[in-house]
């Protein structure tokens, strides 16, 4: 040995493009495609999740057009705070190190967020899951300039970030048939579907009179063979 000092980018640079390098990016694109369909699934579906939050508002007139962006501008702030803190923390602890727990921490964060009962808590989440999102993003880009050879690493740079661009892809052609889908809702009066002991019940309280005397006349359930004593304007009554 001459002695002679190497950097790490050297080092890199004469090993050139080899399998372990295929093997960072592909891990790399993968965190790169989660982060990005964990920050765009809340753009993509927060006009169908806003009335959950927002009935109130709703009921009474008033717009919950800022309200509805709000979803998305708590995972935004998270986002800052954690690309700001992110960079710091890998030079601390390691890239790799850094980078498992950004991954980690937005997934068990943002599954909660599915199960929010209400806008505080579904913010509270938000907020914490983006700070693993804004941290995943600067410490990819530097795990992709200190492993990737000098003479490619802007192109494994360019199309790892962009596949960031393909988890906001992924995330509206997921949200789009799942927000779309038709759905049964209940009857507006009643929040489950109707049985014969509630039509019976709501035509005794609407017809006593009758529903006495055909009860002296008639076998119990005789009602579903006179429809015409049924109140016209219940069409739920004539079943």
């Amino acid at each position: 040995m001459d002695g002679k000092e190497f950097t790490v980018s050297e080092v890199i640079d004469r090993a050139g493009i080899s399998a372990h390098t295929w093997i960072v990016f592909v891990l790399l694109a993968f965190a790169m495609i989660f982060d990005g369909y964990d920050f765009m699934i809340v753009n993509s579906t927060n006009t169908y999740v806003a009335p959950t939050f927002f009935a109130a508002q709703i009921a009474a007139g008033q717009p919950i057009a800022a309200l509805t962006g709000s979803l998305t501008t708590w995972g935004l702030l998270g986002m800052v705070l954690g690309g700001a803190v992110g960079g710091i923390l890998s030079d601390m602890i390691g890239r790799k190190k850094m980078l498992t727990i950004a991954v980690i921490f937005y997934g068990l964060f943002t599954l909660p967020q599915a199960f929010a009962p209400d806008y505080t808590f579904f913010c509270a989440f938000r907020l914490i899951a983006g700070f693993g999102v804004g941290s995943c993003i600067p410490v990819v880009t530097t795990v992709f300039s200190e492993s990737m050879p000098s003479k490619q690493r802007g192109i494994f740079v360019t199309f790892g970030m962009a596949f960031m661009v393909v988890g906001w892809v992924l995330a509206g052609l997921i949200a789009n048939p799942i927000c779309n889908a038709p759905t049964l809702e209940p009857e507006p009066h009643h929040p489950r579907p109707l049985r014969w002991s509630d039509h019976a019940r709501n035509w005794r309280n609407r017809c006593p009179e009758l529903a006495r005397l055909l009860s002296d006349r008639r076998p119990a359930g005789c009602l579903r063979h006179h429809p015409a004593l049924c109140d016209a304007r219940d069409p739920a009554l004539v079943r």
